[in-house]
């Protein structure tokens, strides 16, 4: 549910009835909670300087308030003029690269040096705008900046207030060349009765997840810990599949998760994954793996999901994958597959433990997706790649 950036920020409950809100230009990002601790600044100097200097009102969402089907925080910078804006833009990215060594990460564990991931929040009119007829917007889009630009297919919100992400990635100083075309297009919405709306809103919630341990529950991510961490190891898997991680309770805060109907490790079809025999191959195979790889968050598996599943396995919302994200500490990410139309590859990005757990939880609920569209279906056909 869209909620007020007054009240993600501890605006007052009661007292006299607010004027009618009102701004002549707004954009959203998405950041890490590192980068948005550096955006903050110690007792909130940096965004003080950052409004200051840009005439711009900068919003965060609180820590642990992420946007939905990611691991990172929404930022709104308003202001008067869309000049005021893209000076904002471009001084939230200045100092966000000043403190990474010229980079801008946005989420991402490997970006090049002097390389940018930057993700836009847009209203969906807008999303629509910068694609163009035939994609002929982001294709004139990716030539004059020379970056990639991807626009998300998952839509978040309702009616004219409904958003998408845009998500661009290349050279930082490539950036203001992007900019301004983005911009152009949220601009012609402005004038829009609901556009004060959709600027003063904002999607992030706080997260789940029950890891104990290291690193357990840091301000509602509940991220799985890799040392010292303890699952519950009490699920009862209850779906189509039966998958219960019963038993895996030592490998961070994973034995919490069921999906359904169907008893203790056995599905409605009768077989369960968490035999014996099972669980100590996984263990044997986390046994054996050197300390350097299991620190290595640069692990990526990569596997085609067929299109018509692809909403399902998002969730409402996002939930269904930020859930696994969330409980796994991986990144979870859909993507287009150049030249196919019936699949989307579900890419995600971790450490080599929590990648193989995500995508476990992953199958599981897309087989369980797949046998409630289509009863006789079976498991699900996977084609994956690792790096």
């Amino acid at each position: 549910m869209k909620r007020s950036f007054d009240a993600a920020v501890g605006g007052l409950a009661g007292g006299p009835p607010k004027a009618p809100r009102t701004v002549g230009m707004a954009i959203k990002m998405l950041v890490d909670p590192k980068e948005a601790g550096t955006l903050i600044g110690k007792g909130g100097a940096t965004q003080k300087q950052i409004a200051e200097s840009t005439g711009c009102r900068l919003h965060l969402s609180g820590f642990g308030e992420l946007y939905p089907g990611t691991q990172l925080q929404e930022v709104c910078i308003k202001a008067d003029s869309t000049e005021m804006v893209s000076h904002g833009v471009m001084s939230v990215l200045t100092k966000l690269a000043e403190e990474s060594g010229g980079k801008v990460n946005g989420g991402e564990w490997e970006v090049e040096d002097g390389g940018a991931r930057v993700h836009f929040i847009v209203p969906t009119q807008s999303a629509r705008a910068i694609i163009g007829k035939g994609g002929e917007n982001v294709k004139a889009l990716r030539e004059a900046s020379g970056m990639q630009v991807h626009v998300e297919d998952m839509v978040l919100g309702e009616r004219d207030t409904a958003e998408q992400v845009v998500s661009l990635a290349g050279p930082t100083s490539q950036i203001q060349l992007a900019l301004p075309m983005i911009l152009e297009k949220v601009e012609e919405l402005s004038g829009q009765p609901w556009f004060a709306n959709w600027a003063f809103s904002c999607l992030a919630a706080k997260g789940g997840g029950k890891g104990k341990g290291g690193m357990a529950n840091m301000g509602g991510m509940g991220m799985s810990p890799m040392n010292g961490g303890k699952g519950d190891g009490k699920s009862k898997g209850k779906g189509a599949m039966g998958m219960s991680m019963a038993g895996m309770g030592g490998m961070g805060g994973m034995g919490g998760m069921d999906y359904g109907k169907g008893g203790k490790g056995k599905g409605q079809d009768g077989y369960g994954a968490a035999t014996q025999s099972n669980i100590d191959m996984l263990s044997n195979a986390v046994s054996q793996l050197p300390p350097s790889l299991a620190s290595d968050r640069s692990q990526a598996l990569q596997f085609n999901c067929q299109a018509e599943f692809v909403s399902a396995l998002i969730g409402k919302a996002g939930q269904g994958t930020k859930q696994i994200a969330i409980m796994t500490d991986t990144k979870i990410m859909i993507r287009e597959i150049e030249g196919n139309t019936t699949e989307k590859a579900v890419v995600v990005k971790g450490n080599a433990i929590n990648v193989a757990s995500a995508y476990l939880h992953l199958a599981s609920r897309l087989s369980q997706i797949m046998a409630t569209a289509t009863p006789d279906a079976g498991a699900p056909s996977l084609a994956m790649a690792y790096s």
